[in-house]
């Protein structure tokens, strides 16, 4: 005999033995099936409802209540057998004959010891228990508060068993579960690392490890602990055991081709060139890869060749191809990396962010890429030699507005006036004073002038100022323009 439905766990779902769904409109009558649904045999005393789920009312008007929504409930019901719902005297039952209900079967499964019973009651943890339901009753909210938070202990001790059950993609497919139900707790992290590692997927667990410290540290502000640090160390080791007895003398190549302007407007392109050379810059400081440089890359810009054509006439191993779309203050950054010597995508991932926070995000696309492709990535030794950010997001759109002049010799004056206001917003970037200098210095040259020795000494102030803030930086070093000629074509 079929019997009618109640689901519970992500929501709300009452299904009639025909497969039929059944609404029940009245969030209170949602919340006493839920009641009911987790007490002993599925019954409950009226005074335990009634206070439950009415407590900040006299207890007359309580019970009132009560009643009036068993007798809507009743008309919920009313296609169903006469006993689904049992009222017997001061009894409210839901009848085990009548109704099967799937947190009564999760709690049951979650107590097995065998794999089968495990993915049983994993699959039937769809999500917390009456999920969107809430209340401003403080006795009810207090009491849904501790049953959500017992299910999912439940659901991660399931879910612990299982992937120390199981092996393989299903173990991966376990872990990722486990961090999807607990992001910051770092054991599921662990579990995740460690089903990775049993597959041969030293790379991906060096970024589960990366994205888990990254995590801990923006929501936290903690580092991972000593478990997690010495999976860390294993990792790096087995990394450099298995190429051989040390790192290989061939550092990947990587080329990043210019990142497609999907916004519509083609005045857009300084911004997605913009995040393109920045994350060209910020790849090279891996020093296990050899970045291909700008000028060489950006020859692609605008034209249609497949993958293995641009890899072959850039000698690169990996290429990094994207998108950016930019609308109002938000921009969305869309990203892949392709795998030359198998033709694979070995990773993709799309950004959406409020465009403040575009700075972290080219660094996040960054460090995903580099870890993949080297595997052994020592994000620690890259923090010391990190940019000084462009704080001031006008300031940075005011540098990339002046960098798309800079890269040609008709327009590189024209970029002065930006890098101008740039440095007033934000007078602390080594790349802007460097841009700076050499704008000032080509404006120098061409006006032919040599006893304009204040606007060389501007130049040259400028040069000193980047060579301070950023002396490890290219742009300080000179080689921020084309080969090293102020103003040359790109």
């Amino acid at each position: 005999m079929s019997l009618a439905r109640l689901d519970l766990l992500g929501g709300f779902r009452l299904t009639s033995r025909e497969g039929t769904r059944l609404e029940v409109p009245a969030r209170k009558n949602r919340a006493l099936l839920g009641v009911l649904a987790l007490a002993p045999n599925h019954e409950a005393t009226r005074q335990k409802l009634a206070g439950l789920l009415w407590g900040d009312r006299g207890e007359e008007q309580a019970r009132n209540s009560l009643r009036q929504a068993l007798a809507s409930m009743r008309k919920d019901f009313a296609d169903q057998e006469a006993d689904t719902l049992i009222l017997i005297g001061d009894r409210v039952a839901l009848s085990p004959r009548r109704i099967s209900v799937d947190v009564t079967e999760f709690i049951a499964a979650s107590a097995s010891r065998d794999a089968a019973g495990l993915r049983q009651a994993a699959d039937l943890y769809a999500g917390p228990f009456l999920d969107g339901l809430s209340s401003t009753d403080g006795v009810f909210e207090d009491w849904l508060r501790d049953v959500r938070a017992d299910l999912l202990a439940r659901a991660i001790r399931v879910l612990e068993s299982l992937a120390a059950s199981v092996s393989g993609s299903e173990r991966v497919a376990v872990a990722e579960r486990l961090v999807a139900l607990e992001p910051l707790r770092e054991q599921s992290h662990i579990a995740l690392v460690q089903a990775h590692v049993s597959m041969g997927q030293t790379a991906l667990a060096i970024k589960q490890y990366e994205a888990c410290k990254l995590l801990l540290k923006r929501e936290l502000n903690v580092d991972p602990g000593d478990q997690l640090q010495q999976l860390r160390r294993v990792l790096d080791e087995t990394s450099v055991t298995r190429s051989g007895k040390g790192p290989s003398s061939h550092s990947p190549v990587i080329a990043v081709l210019p990142f497609e302007n999907m916004s519509g407007d083609s005045d857009q392109d300084y911004f997605s060139d913009g995040i393109t050379e920045d994350i060209i810059t910020d790849l090279g400081r891996f020093g296990e890869l050899h970045v291909i440089a700008r000028n060489s890359s950006f020859t692609f810009k605008g034209r249609v060749a497949d993958t293995s054509t641009v890899a072959k006439q850039l000698s690169a191993d990996y290429l990094v191809q994207g998108s950016v779309r930019r609308a109002g203050n938000r921009v969305r950054i869309s990203s892949q990396l392709i795998d030359i010597r198998s033709g694979n995508q070995i990773w993709a991932d799309r950004f959406d962010r409020e465009l403040v926070d575009i700075f972290d995000l080219q660094d996040e696309i960054a460090r995903s890429v580099a870890t993949i492709v080297a595997g052994t990535i020592r994000i620690s030794s890259v923090e010391k030699i990190r940019r000084v950010p462009i704080t001031q997001l006008d300031a940075y759109e005011l540098y990339l507005q002046a960098r798309v002049r800079f890269v040609r010799y008709d327009t590189i004056l024209e970029a002065e006036p930006y890098l101008v206001r740039a440095i007033e917003l934000d007078p602390n970037v080594a790349s802007i004073h460097a841009m700076m200098a050499i704008v000032l210095s080509t404006r120098w040259l061409l006006e032919a002038n040599p006893h304009n020795r204040e606007l060389l000494e501007t130049a040259l102030a400028h040069g000193r100022r980047a060579l301070k803030l950023g002396p490890q930086q290219a742009w300080s070093q000179g080689d921020g323009s084309p080969a090293h000629v102020p103003g040359a074509t790109r």
